[in-house]
């Protein structure tokens, strides 16, 4: 009884306290955004909310260990309880700050940005170590059971997986992240709302045809066409939802969009693809894919425990290479964006930047392809992926060297945004231009 009581004040505690951190983060997101705007009342309840959401978090898990009858007494119920306590907490400090950070054209918090950047690292560290130190202390106490359940049922045969919830989250990230450098520009949110309303679908689309192409008689295709819309059994690839999102982007840009640089907005849009890619690759851990070989699981024992528990794979442990390929997504962002776009800005131009994906992750897939294991290499003989990487290097070198050529006979142009209403001519567009500053040429710098 002890135990179930703890359980609901956990969560009672736990929602009560996220809604009182959202309420104090209120005042942060107007558009003054200034000293005056920021009241004390709210603001208290923000460091009050996110503390008790760990409070109630831990009590939550603790009501789980007394009811399961485990001993209080064992090291990993103070792992798991120590991780309660901070996770939550940091995630939401993670989450404030980030948003704190993307809306800083503001005056005030322009001034106190360098120090909100500095939480948004320390929290996004506190948040990876604290929620593994959870995970790996409801393992060590057999609370949570392997391999880990792929989604959420709903009834009978309805399901919500976490693959498709990974990939979901991680396309609303990135629109959010483009949306406030955007923002920055133009002073106006929303403005690719819509060219994500018709992005987003068409990559699901486009990675759906790529991998039935790629697969068309390993997996029964040419024999069933019909299988190739049954979307809910799997099967969907990374490099088609990249190419036709991209594509469905750019028309869109040219059709409704026309004030927009493309090829700015290319630098700003596809290099955070890889965000979302890196946190895609988290569906394939709870679904068990995207892993090497066999190896030794004591040369892997820095691993987190739910990680090593989660690869072990018909009784032996896999290289886990979603964990690698999310880790090499994740720099490139990084790479692409302030070593191509900013330390060698003095080299590269507007558009280098989108182009740089295409090699960063051709050779990403060129490396892993051939480790990951042969049931998920897409293929007749396993290499479709492998060949598309090197079409994908050599597409992006070309694509540099063109962009190149380009801007020596046309420098990028940025348009004023329009009024409501108000749809602009090309003619009308080229009497509104204003130059850019070609030596001023990173995605996030346009100013």
């Amino acid at each position: 009884m002890t135990g179930l009581i703890l359980i609901w004040l956990g969560a009672i505690i736990g929602v009560i306290a996220i809604a009182l951190a959202a309420y104090g983060l209120m005042p942060y997101l107007s558009e003054e955004g200034n000293v005056c705007a920021i009241r004390r009342y709210p603001t208290i309840m923000l460091p009050i909310g996110t503390i008790s959401s760990g409070v109630g978090l831990a009590l939550l898990i603790l009501g789980i260990i007394i009811k399961q009858q485990i001993a209080l007494s064992t090291g990993a119920v103070y792992l798991a309880l120590a991780g309660a306590l901070l996770f939550l907490p940091a995630l939401s400090g993670l989450v404030f700050a980030t948003i704190i950070h993307l809306k800083k054209k503001n005056m005030y918090l322009s001034k106190t940005d360098r120090y909100v950047w500095w939480f948004v690292i320390g929290f996004g560290i506190l948040s990876l170590i604290s929620g593994f130190m959870l995970l790996d202390g409801l393992t060590y106490l057999d609370i949570l059971k392997f391999p880990l359940i792929s989604g959420i049922k709903i009834g009978e045969s309805f399901q919500i997986r976490f693959y498709a919830l990974f990939i979901l989250s991680g396309a609303i990230f990135v629109y959010f992240l483009c949306d406030a450098y955007v923002f920055r520009k133009y002073g106006k949110h929303g403005i690719l709302e819509n060219l994500f309303y018709v992005a987003f679908p068409a990559g699901i689309v486009g990675a759906r045809i790529w991998y039935v192409i790629g697969n068309w008689k390993v997996d029964g295709f040419n024999e069933n066409p019909w299988k190739a819309f049954e979307m809910w059994n799997g099967g969907l690839a990374i490099m088609g939802g990249a190419v036709f999102g991209a594509l469905a982007g750019i028309i869109f840009i040219f059709l409704r969009r026309k004030y927009l640089n493309l090829r700015w907005t290319a630098d700003l849009v596809v290099p955070t693809i890889l965000i979302a890619q890196a946190i895609g690759r988290w569906g394939n851990f709870f679904n068990q894919e995207v892993y090497g070989a066999i190896a030794d699981v004591n040369n892997w024992m820095f691993l987190p425990a739910t990680i090593r528990e989660q690869m072990i794979i018909g009784g032996d442990f896999r290289v886990p290479l979603f964990l690698i390929e999310s880790i090499v997504n994740l720099t490139g962002y990084f790479v692409i964006r302030y070593v191509v776009g900013r330390a060698l800005a003095k080299w590269t131009i507007i558009g280098d930047q989108a182009a740089s994906y295409m090699i960063w992750y051709g050779l990403t897939r060129f490396i892993m392809e051939p480790l990951r294991n042969p049931l998920y290499n897409m293929g007749a003989g396993g290499d479709w992926s492998w060949i598309w990487s090197i079409i994908f290097i050599a597409l992006g070198i070309l694509l540099i060297g063109a962009n190149h050529i380009y801007n020596h006979y046309r420098k990028p142009i940025f348009y004023p945004m329009p009024q409501e209403g108000v749809i602009l001519t090309k003619k009308m567009l080229e009497e509104k231009s204003l130059i850019s500053d070609s030596g001023n040429n990173n995605a996030e710098g346009q100013k």
